[in-house]
């Protein structure tokens, strides 16, 4: 949520910081996952805004430099990613349309692909 607060504001900064937020979230439930044996984590992101691009930057300072496309209140076209780990992930592979997301998850929750 707030990643995309920070792309409509253009705020360069703010999406890395919120992305390293998102990062050792996803962290914690993968280990989780990975322990517990029998939790599924899907991670699915939401539309991309004002058309952010990687223009420079420093690795070893930690520093990004990066252009915007558009301002505002704009989605782009770019595919919308989902990552998942854990029993059941085989069936959220390649591109899945995201209006279809809640019945696979649906099926999963009823065992209904077994």
């Amino acid at each position: 949520m707030f990643i995309d607060r920070a792309s409509h504001a253009c705020n360069t900064e703010l999406v890395g910081l919120e992305t390293i937020d998102l990062d050792k979230t996803i962290g914690i439930a993968l280990d989780f996952a990975e322990k517990d044996g029998n939790t599924l984590v899907i991670v699915v992101g939401g539309p991309e805004a004002s058309g952010m691009v990687l223009t420079d930057g420093n690795m070893q300072k930690h520093e990004v430099i990066a252009k915007w496309a558009m301002h505002g209140m704009i989605h782009t076209g770019t595919m919308i990613p989902m990552f998942s780990y854990g029993p059941g992930s085989e069936y959220l592979q390649g591109i899945i349309k995201n209006t279809d997301l809640f019945f696979h998850i649906k099926k999963l929750l009823f065992n209904e692909y077994m």
